[in-house]
């Protein structure tokens, strides 16, 4: 044997080294496993823990952090093997700068239902082309493309897709009227769906759907056959819980028609219906046409456009989006809660019979009773000057104020909170309960506006400079009134506010006036400002009101 291939004594040493490392790595895995098993979280049968993983799913897709559940597969072997072998938790795949997720998760996600969201029009091609072998189980689909790829989505949508529920298609930057041809018979279980700039005519399909969101539909014909499409589509549209059109592209140039008697369409399983973007007269004449259920609650919003006879056309205020018969809306027969904000910034009207809304998504809608109206008028700031506030504060009254209102909501800014005459508009709510005024708040605001409210209710109905009233105020079931800001003279509106408590003790025979009255200062108030201003309102108020509150966001 040549004397180089006779192992030396220190060769043997890191063989041998080399045996104990191995061996002590494979009793530190042994070791770790045991101690990785005798984890509470890891002696949870494989089903509860999965069901973990899933929540923890959930809750990232609300934050929008859609793959940040990926890092549970680093913590153990374990949680890997489960999770990589499990189709329950890759049936939701978000494609973001690569499409990795979704070739790994289309293929761990094996025979199970999958939802692929795409956001990311330059990745359309690719996802595209990794879906088509398995749009037999895509569940819900939803895409943002460029025009190149608009037709290899209506091509997609010609493939029958027998599970999907939800499609979500829209064409990124441009303004295309592209047709996509959906049929019952391909796509059986399809019951939401969201276009934009992509469009659908009267279809069979719409009639087994529950939800329709239709963005940045452009008309390309007449007034008259564009509007008449879209009412052949509403017809369809009999079990449709959540209805919303948005951003109507209408040519200024076309004349809407006048709101007929023509009873069109019966949405009878409506439950919201929002529309934005659209022309004032088009919203006046689709509400005239359309039948909406009383349980249904209405969004609307318009922007006006510089025109030659801008000021006729602003001059109506909310009433402009509303027809004269408003016999479709039912709706207005019952509010009894109103919220207005008429500022420089935004201007909006929203009535209900009870509460604030709270959706979005069909389960919500299914599930949310509140019903109501939403009006918001949208208007450059330029022309905001035509409209006065007796205009905005008319056409309120003209849409609520035979309504028995309970609960009134106003908000006002510096430059109009002087010009509302309060007594002509209070005086129509006689069941009113519950008022509050909102506006310019902080040491340097003035008082003027809530001053001229208290004024306003502490004068008889019939009060005129000829002679005495009949001995009732403004709104005699009037008991709760919160003022939110006009705090930078807090003397004068603590002392306006106990002479209007006072002359309703008087008129109305009681010990106090109101039951509770609130003040919310703006901020800039020191604790011990709060403390002294506090002081105030008490000895001012507690002789003539049940509960006096002040409330500050400084403090």
């Amino acid at each position: 044997m040549c004397a180089s291939a006779i192992p030396t004594s220190g060769d043997g040493q890191v063989v041998s080294l080399e045996e104990v490392r191995e061996n002590l790595h494979l009793e530190f895995l042994r070791v770790s496993a045991l101690l990785n098993a005798s984890r509470p979280i890891n002696k949870l049968p494989v089903e509860i823990f999965v069901s973990i993983i899933a929540c923890v799913q959930a809750l990232a897709r609300e934050a929008d952090q859609r793959p940040e559940w990926l890092r549970t597969l680093r913590v153990c072997r374990r949680w890997f093997a489960i999770c990589a072998n499990t189709p329950q938790l890759w049936r939701f795949l978000f494609v973001n700068t690569s499409t990795n997720l979704l070739r790994i998760g289309l293929v761990r996600s094996k025979a199970s239902t999958v939802t692929v969201i795409c956001r990311r029009p330059e990745q359309t091609h690719a996802v595209l082309r990794l879906i088509q072998p398995h749009v037999h189980r895509i569940r819900r689909l939803e895409l943002v493309v460029n025009d190149g790829h608009a037709e290899s989505v209506a091509a997609l949508m010609t493939e029958r897709m027998l599970e999907l529920e939800a499609f979500d298609a829209s064409i990124a930057r441009l303004l295309l009227r592209r047709v996509i041809d959906f049929s019952p018979e391909r796509l059986p279980k399809l019951t939401s769906l969201s276009l934009s700039s992509f469009s659908i005519g009267p279809s069979p399909i719409l009639r087994q759907l529950r939800t329709l969101h239709l963005h940045r539909f452009v008309t390309m014909s007449s007034a008259p056959d564009s509007l008449s499409t879209l009412i052949h589509i509403l017809e369809e549209c009999i079990h449709v819980v959540d209805l919303h059109l948005s951003n109507v592209q209408w040519d200024t140039r076309l004349v809407c028609p006048r709101p007929t008697q023509y009873t069109g369409p019966a949405l009878s399983q409506l439950r919201f219906f929002a529309m934005h973007g659209f022309h004032p007269d088009v919203v006046r004449y689709l509400l005239s046409v359309l039948t909406i259920p009383a349980p249904a609650r209405v969004v609307l919003e318009w922007t006006y456009v510089r025109t030659e006879n801008l000021y006729q056309h602003l001059s109506p205020g909310f009433m402009q989006a509303l027809p004269d018969d408003r016999a479709h809306l039912p709706i207005l027969l019952a509010v009894t809660r109103a919220d207005i904000k008429l500022t420089l910034s935004e201007r909006y009207l929203t009535v209900s019979p009870s509460h604030e809304p709270n959706n979005r998504g069909i389960d919500d809608v299914l599930s949310d009773t509140t019903v109501g109206l939403d009006l918001t008028l949208s208007v450059n700031p330029s022309t905001v000057s035509l409209l006065s506030m007796g205009m905005m504060l008319n056409s309120v009254c003209g849409i609520i104020g035979t309504s028995p209102l309970e609960d009134l909501r106003i908000e006002l800014d510096k430059y109009n909170s002087t010009q509302i005459d309060w007594v002509p508009f209070l005086s129509r709510f006689e069941v009113l309960q519950s008022l509050t005024l909102i506006g310019p708040a902080g040491k340097y605001s003035a008082p003027d506006g809530a001053v001229r409210l208290f004024d306003a209710l502490s004068r008889d109905v019939l009060h005129s400079e000829e002679g005495q009233g009949n001995g009732r105020p403004l709104c005699p079931r009037l008991r709760v009134v919160r003022v939110q800001g006009f705090d930078g003279d807090y003397l004068t509106l603590a002392d306006s506010a106990a002479q209007c408590c006072r002359a309703r003790c008087s008129y109305l025979s009681r010990r106090t006036g109101i039951d509770k009255l609130t003040f919310q200062l703006g901020y800039g108030w020191s604790r011990s400002e709060v403390i002294e201003i506090t002081k105030v309102f008490d000895l001012y108020l507690e002789s003539v009101v049940e509960a006096v509150d002040v409330d500050s966001g400084s403090v």
